[in-house]
């Protein structure tokens, strides 16, 4: 497995540098939305929402978005996703600037995510039109690395330009920057569409795949690992923006601190993953998620140990 073959590969090189940028895009702007929502209403429930309706996409589509990255140009494909979101996230952007109504910028940021499930499945059905079969475990781990990384490196940048006394709409407009530069990235690059016979996005494709992992045990292990890793990491991103903010009391510069922590802790992690994965994959899942369910049961009681502090030494809030 050769990395640097890999890179050396200009069109596959630009294919991940597009959807990269793209991602950090797509994720600065729904971190946005939640982030304009609580401002706007000071409910967790709509901070809730706008993270929700972000991801929830990737479930319900994503076997539509596989089989439409499997049966075009999945530069085209990639293209494509890229000017659509480009459309929304100025959509999404003037109505952080002119304060339009919560619901409508959610479900535009769900818009937005929806056009951006055929991303990653064009560019993992384009690696092997890229790179050698040699190259493709090294080709394979720097897409996943890269979606990865765009998903940390999106709400990171957000929290930095808040930090750096950015208003909310200011993560459009580098939402829209990133876009723009992803387009730049893919540059004139064009990809046949995948031959008729190699076409295999059918819905009994999908339920063949759904059989092997439900009856495989050590891949059902993984899955439900992986879904409830998901599921409490989500819980910690909405608690934390909406409790920290109230806690802190600054507003946009406290969140801007927890995004940009998010992100710092995030890729000291990356750092260290694949040493630990590559001992005893189970196990070590096993043992870091349960590290992360202790902390999440600890968050789930920060609240209420935070009242009862403030309560205790400020007599005058009893």
């Amino acid at each position: 497995m050769s990395y640097k073959n890999t890179l050396r590969t200009g069109p596959f090189v630009q294919m991940l540098l597009g959807h990269g940028l793209a991602t950090v895009a797509q994720l600065q702007l729904i971190m946005a939305v939640g982030i304009y929502a609580l401002a706007a209403t000071g409910s967790g429930i709509w901070v809730s929402a706008a993270v929700a309706l972000g991801f929830l996409p990737y479930v319900l589509f994503s076997t539509t978005a596989g089989m439409v990255a499997d049966r075009y140009s999945r530069s085209v494909v990639l293209r494509w996703s890229i000017v659509l979101r480009i459309g929304v996230a100025s959509v999404v952007t003037l109505g952080l600037v002119m304060m339009w109504p919560v619901p409508v910028l959610i479900a535009l940021a769900g818009i937005l995510a929806t056009l951006g499930t055929p991303a990653y499945p064009a560019l993992a059905a384009a690696t092997p039109q890229l790179v050698r079969d040699d190259d493709l475990p090294a080709a394979n781990t720097l897409a996943t690395g890269i979606e990865n990384a765009g998903w940390v490196a999106g709400p990171g940048l957000l929290g930095l330009l808040l930090l750096l006394g950015a208003p909310v709409a200011g993560g459009g407009l580098a939402a829209i920057a990133c876009f723009g530069a992803a387009l730049v990235c893919l540059g004139r690059l064009w990809l046949p569409p995948a031959a008729p016979q190699l076409a295999v996005g059918t819905s009994s494709a999908f339920f063949a795949g759904l059989r092997v992992v439900t009856r495989t045990r050590r891949l059902r292990m993984f899955m439900l690992l992986a879904v409830l890793d998901n599921a409490l990491y989500g819980f910690i991103v909405v608690s934390m923006v909406f409790v920290g903010e109230r806690a802190l009391s600054a507003g946009e510069t406290g969140i801007g601190l927890l995004n940009a922590m998010f992100a710092v802790g995030a890729f000291a992690s990356m750092i260290v993953a694949p040493r630990l994965a590559a001992r005893n994959t189970l196990r070590w899942l096993a043992v870091t998620l349960g590290l992360f369910v202790a902390w999440a049961m600890v968050l789930s009681a920060a609240p209420s140990l935070w009242s009862s502090a403030c309560t205790t030494r400020c007599p005058s809030l009893r």
